[in-house]
């Protein structure tokens, strides 16, 4: 038997796969091992300056696109407010939920003119240290274990550290954080005392897309949508062309660096059917759903936006995360090797060569889009669906009751 046939037979299976777990999603959600249970979270009624005040904060309509994908924290708000998950009843919960609009805020005073990135930082690190000291003086609650049965949404992209920097373990407590990223390298930019993401304690969840993408009517089969493009660069990159380095430092995700030293591989030698250069948002999602494989290069953080764009649109996310650092892995149980290709970035220059094998392996592209079509509703807002965001939300943080003793049911 081939390898090409081995992969043509998995593709089928995983085909038949995807069917069988389309059904499931339209049925009881037991038979994903969703929570079932009800009025376990308890939601804080804020004062107005942690979210309304914030949402009246100015923010030109150009800007307010794109910082969409960082009003997670909105998106977890309204839902937990409606969800049967929620209890009016504190003494009954076992779990607290803070809300605070920080995406918001800081990209408000970011764009203002008058702050820094860092003073930004500060300013909504100010506002986080306020609110759990509001909740320590107004709420019994967080003093029976610490805050370890309290969370707040981060929604910046680096989390904890994009929402805490500076503060010290003993202010805040044992809360724990729902954020996009799980960088398992970082620390706190200011004290290194740390880390930005604890694996057994936070909890990841993909991030929403603007609502431009969303208007068009995301995820997209893989198989439904012709897809011409074999390779998609669509990205920028800074520098004059061979001037970049690339650097190696593990804390140091240089979007110039590799994106320059990709950009200038496909230059060189181009993938044939592959697209590079400058587009429009609308223009770039558009072309994501004509293409095979979606070359990812690290954002601000290596999770960046390409990445779960690439996946709502059809398109084998090309990723390079190191460390085997893959978002949501083990959040949602996600095996990343069927469904998309990872390079080391210090072995970048195997991109082309990479690509070019599994290109010439149409067995083994149908079983990767064949997988990617069953992960896609994971990453989908709103979608209602068993399977999406917000369920598997509530899915991880029953999972934490579960294995946290401290979480026990009361």
């Amino acid at each position: 038997m081939s390898c090409s046939h081995c992969f043509t037979v998995l593709a089928v299976g995983l085909l038949v796969q995807a069917n069988n777990w389309q059904a499931a999603v339209a049925g009881p959600a037991e038979i994903l091992g969703l929570p079932t249970g009800s009025n376990y979270i308890y939601v804080y009624d804020m004062p107005d300056r942690f979210t309304h005040e914030i949402l009246a904060m100015p923010l030109d309509q150009e800007v307010e696109s794109w910082s969409q994908w960082y009003d997670m924290d909105q998106h977890v708000h309204r839902f937990l407010q409606s969800s049967p998950a929620a209890t009016p009843q504190p003494e009954a919960a076992r779990l607290y939920f803070i809300p605070l609009y920080l995406g918001r805020l800081y990209h408000s005073l970011l764009i203002d003119g008058r702050h820094s990135h860092n003073e930004c930082l500060r300013q909504v690190t100010g506002r986080v240290t306020e609110a759990l000291q509001h909740v320590r003086q107004s709420s019994p609650y967080w003093e029976r274990n610490n805050g370890q049965d309290h969370f707040m949404v981060f929604p910046n992209d680096h989390g904890r550290c994009h929402a805490m920097a500076g503060v010290r373990p003993s202010d805040m407590g044992e809360l724990f954080a729902i954020q996009p990223t799980g960088d398992l390298a970082l620390t706190d930019f200011e004290t290194q005392s740390w880390f930005c993401y604890r694996p057994r304690r936070d909890v990841l969840v993909p991030v929403p897309m603007e609502s431009q993408v969303r208007k068009l009517s995301t995820p997209i089969n893989p198989f439904i949508s012709p897809r011409p493009i074999n390779v998609l660069y669509r990205f920028s990159a800074g520098g004059a062309p061979g001037t970049a380095t690339f650097r190696t430092d593990p804390h140091n995700y240089s979007r110039t660096d590799l994106r320059t030293a990709l950009l200038q591989q496909h230059a060189l030698n181009p993938i044939p059917g592959s697209v590079a250069g400058p587009a429009t948002l609308e223009q770039t999602h558009i072309d994501m759903r004509q293409s095979v494989f979606c070359v990812c290069p690290n954002g601000i953080s290596q999770h960046t936006l390409r990445v779960f764009r690439a996946i709502l649109a059809g398109c084998i996310p090309v990723t390079f995360f190191r460390a085997f650092d893959s978002p949501l892995e083990r959040n949602l149980g996600l095996d990343w090797s069927i469904f998309s290709v990872n390079i080391n970035p210090d072995e970048h220059a195997l991109t082309q060569p990479t690509l070019m094998r599994i290109l010439g392996n149409v067995g083994r592209v149908r079983a990767m889009q064949a997988a990617l079509m069953v992960v896609q509703p994971f990453f989908e807002w709103g979608s209602g669906r068993h399977d999406g965001v917000e369920q598997n939300l509530l899915r991880e943080l029953n999972l934490l009751l579960d294995i946290n003793p401290a979480l026990a049911a009361r």
